[in-house]
């Protein structure tokens, strides 16, 4: 009975049958390769398949005959890692063997053939819910930061290829031979473009909560570019009479270089009669009034009149 099928590295299909170890060529239907390891006595239970694992540098791993070996798929030279009776074995992402002898669970190491990763640093910080077993993420961002890794075995080699939509992290391993390949998909999340804080003073240098008739009335703002490019800002201040039309309008620009801060202010003197109305301040993109797409980047700042005077 055969016990386990399993295509290999090589393109063959690996067999196991009790005590003996085969590879069909799928094409031709032949036995290209075979070998009896250990007597077929078929004496052991036909209700647990024999299984046929194989490690990241393309050794297989069998447990024919309900003991555990390790077998080079080129030459067919084997050797027995383990005494006893082996039910359950697998081999893991980092190349270690695990099997169990009755109750106990035992596991073989095999540092050259380790191409996890043991960290994966996205702008500074490490991944959240990094795992080396886990080989792809996804990560939402409004620019792209920069991507470092460490792999788990020292002599490791460590490569990291940009993409359009993702980063690749290709590791290999001590041997030259296993290697593993870890994704991270980046997700664009839209985020205002400026921080900004808006407050009005007088010629006093008072913070106004509502304007009053003949006083200097400055607008400033301080905002911070959180965008990998430069943001042309637009500071609008405009005062509105009773009707909704516009009395007085003053403005300033300034480019904001990546990740800076800038301070940009604007008003005018209110004029000595009049009590209605609304001075108003907002941000647009553009260079002056001439100049601007009217792509608000702020809200509206409002101040009222004092006492609410119509």
């Amino acid at each position: 009975m055969i016990g386990d099928l399993s295509f290999g590295p090589d393109g063959l299909l690996w067999g196991v049958v009790d005590g003996t170890i085969f590879a069909l060529n799928p094409d031709t239907r032949e036995v290209v390769k075979s070998k009896k390891i250990r007597p077929s006595l078929y004496n052991s239970t036909k209700w647990r398949s024999y299984y046929l694992r194989w490690a990241p540098d393309g050794m297989l791993y069998t447990t024919l005959s309900r003991k555990l070996f390790a077998i080079d798929p080129q030459t067919l030279q084997t050797k027995q890692l383990a005494d006893g009776l082996v039910n359950n074995m697998t081999v893991g992402l980092d190349g270690s063997i695990y099997y169990a002898l009755e109750n106990q669970l035992y596991r073989i190491a095999v540092p050259q053939t380790d191409a996890t990763l043991k960290s994966i640093s996205i702008g500074g910080a490490p991944l959240s819910d990094f795992s080396p077993g886990t080989m792809a993420y996804t990560v939402q961002t409004a620019a792209r930061p920069a991507v470092t890794a460490v792999a788990s075995q020292s002599g490791s080699r460590v490569m990291i290829t940009e993409e359009t939509n993702r980063t690749l992290v290709q590791v290999t391993a001590p041997d030259g031979r296993s290697t593993l390949a870890y994704s991270i998909r980046w997700e664009t999340i839209e985020q205002e473009p400026l921080t900004l804080h808006v407050e009005f003073t007088n010629d006093r240098g008072e913070q106004l909560t509502a304007w009053k008739p003949g006083e200097l009335l400055t607008a400033r703002m301080q905002a911070e570019n959180r965008q990998a490019r430069g943001q042309e800002a637009l500071l609008i201040v405009a005062q509105y009479d009773e009707a909704g039309a516009m009395t007085s309008v003053s403005y300033l620009a300034k480019t904001i270089a990546p990740g800076q801060t800038e301070q940009l202010a604007a008003g005018f003197r209110l004029p000595d009669s009049g009590r209605g109305g609304v001075v108003k301040a907002f941000v647009w993109e553009g260079k002056d009034l001439a100049q601007t797409s009217m792509k608000p980047l702020s809200p509206v700042y409002n101040l009222p009149a004092a006492g609410g005077g119509k």
